[in-house]
């Protein structure tokens, strides 16, 4: 074991994984180095027939390993699957079977001779592994039984693998991404404790891109992510510092602290070159894919239509250049959905773009029915409502159907407790009404999110938009910064000032078009975009 750790500090993780097997091998462990697809089947069918025969309390309720030889080795194993992870390229030769034969072995191994701390790490990649193929009542399941037993085995060395797997590709299907945060935030704990600080820090990531994705106020996240940053340095995690920089660039871009305006990400990797972290060739799928995502989310919220076309054109030369994104699928979620907001917008000026954003509503629509609606319902609903305000008619009907659109995709981020998503909805609900000549009601949506926004502290954001609607400039924050995110909404605020008088008439599509006013007309300017 401490032969294997020294090969991991010195990112010989391929070398890790040969003395690994050949270890096992000694222990008459044996587990081939490059097995065949025809090698792989059986043993996944084996497993699955198997596990399927036994009820959950009879693999929870396993006793753990006596065996002390047993136990030294599924522990090997299991060190030898954390390490496989982190090599993007799978085992050397990218050998996509080298993995699920693995989790066959430690599965069998802990029906056979007991539990061991790494079983519960082994079942929730066995879960993941089903999610990915679609068995999400499978992958539910065995999600389960691996904080099961990871609770029995009473072992913090896999705590963080076992929770980021579990949240990161299973759970959050079903679980609100509010929860999982805190799962994260448990599992950066863990690790960070237990002194696993890799799997720490690869919590500490997933957090961050689900605390972004849950819309919770950006000045913690800024704060968190400096500690991350500082920490993967100290700890010489070279993998993540790139991608845990690069999220906090974009932080720092939405509030209105970093060098530059629009897309340029601020922040290098201090007493490195600029591309150091590129030199690690088994993350570099997730430093890239983790930047075109945080581009993106920059270029829909503060650019222009040129600078969209530009990060989408990078994006697919990547799916094109077949780059593997490590990025966790909370984070890929959330970037077909900007995706999808992105092109919808560029198919307003060229129809060829309008196809690829139909693929990205059809993927979210996919999700939502099979996998889970709990965290993509919004997305959906907003994705669908931006498309009918773009292509809608003249006739009073198509006006009314985006409108409800637009207000049931509102609620559904409200719902969700999604601020961010809630307060652009509302910007794109505000476009329509302002294109369809509906002031009043333009106003009180703008409004809305403008004050969304300023509880988002997206300053960037807020300052755009008080130099494109100068009646916004009136409207404060509220004195109320109170945030917990153990709350349900922990968002919500109250008692907000403001003097415009917008917000406090409740107005429909339907009303409006009987109070329609001369005094409701609004000055508009050009927002200047670097």
């Amino acid at each position: 074991k401490l032969i294997l750790m020294q090969a991991l500090v010195t990112t010989d993780v391929d070398g890790a994984i040969d003395l690994g097997l050949s270890t096992l091998k000694e222990m008459g462990f044996n587990i081939r180095e490059r097995p065949k697809s025809y090698h792989m089947y059986p043993k996944l069918y084996k497993t699955k027939r198997r596990l399927r025969k036994l009820k959950d309390e009879e693999i929870t309720r396993l006793p753990i390993c006596a065996d002390d030889g047993a136990q030294k080795a599924m522990k090997l194993m299991g060190l030898v699957i954390l390490y496989a992870h982190r090599s993007q390229s799978i085992h050397r030769s990218g050998n996509k079977s080298f993995l699920p034969v693995l989790y066959c072995k430690l599965i069998a191994c802990t029906l056979r001779h007991g539990i061991s701390p790494y079983s519960s790490y082994c079942f929730a990649c066995y879960g993941s592994m089903n999610a990915v193929l679609g068995f999400m009542e499978e992958a539910t399941r065995y999600s389960n039984i691996a904080l099961t037993l990871m609770e029995k085995a009473k072992k913090t060395d896999v705590r963080a693998a076992t929770l980021t797997t579990v949240y990161s590709n299973v759970r959050h299907w079903k679980t609100t991404y509010s929860q999982c945060v805190n799962q994260f935030l448990l599992a950066y704990e863990a690790g960070k404790t237990s002194g696993h600080t890799f799997q720490g820090l690869e919590s500490a990531y997933a957090y961050s891109i689900c605390y972004f994705v849950c819309g919770y106020p950006l000045g913690r996240l800024a704060s968190d992510l400096k500690n991350f940053c500082i920490q993967a340095k100290d700890y010489r995690e070279e993998s993540l510092i790139g991608p845990l920089q690069t999220v906090h660039s974009m932080t720092l871009n939405m509030l209105s602290q970093g060098n530059q305006l629009s897309l340029g990400l601020t922040g290098t990797l201090e007493g490195t070159d600029s591309d150091r972290s590129t030199t690690c060739e088994r993350f570099v799928g997730l430093l890239t894919t983790t930047r075109i995502a945080c581009q993106m989310e920059l270029a829909f919220l503060l650019g222009s239509f040129e600078d969209m076309e530009r990060v989408m054109d990078a994006r697919e030369r990547i799916v094109k250049n077949h780059v593997e994104s490590r990025q966790c699928f909370i984070g890929f979620v959330r970037e077909t959905f900007i995706a999808g907001l992105i092109l919808i917008r560029l198919s307003s000026r060229d129809f060829k773009y309008r196809p690829k954003a139909n693929h990205c509503l059809r993927m979210l629509e996919k999700w939502e029915t099979e996998l889970g609606e709990v965290n993509t319902r919004h997305y959906v609903l907003t994705l669908r409502a931006f498309f009918l305000s773009l292509f809608a008619g003249a006739q009073q009907n198509s006006r009314a159907e985006c409108s409800t659109a637009f207000e049931e995709a509102i609620a559904a981020a409200r719902q969700g407790g999604y601020q961010h998503d809630e307060a652009m909805a509302n910007e794109l609900a505000a476009e329509f009404f302002f294109g369809i000549e509906e002031t009043i009601l333009a106003e009180a949506k703008l409004t809305r999110g403008y004050q969304l926004y300023l509880d988002w502290q997206a300053k960037r954001k807020v300052q755009q938009l008080q130099s494109k609607y100068k009646f916004l400039q009136t409207i404060t924050e509220s004195d109320d910064s109170t945030f917990n995110l153990s709350t349900k909404n922990p968002y919500r605020r109250t008692n907000r000032s403001t003097s415009s008088s917008v917000m406090n008439k409740k107005v429909s599509f339907a009303d409006s078009q009987t109070e329609r006013s001369a005094d409701s007309t609004l000055e508009i300017v050009d927002p200047t975009i670097s």
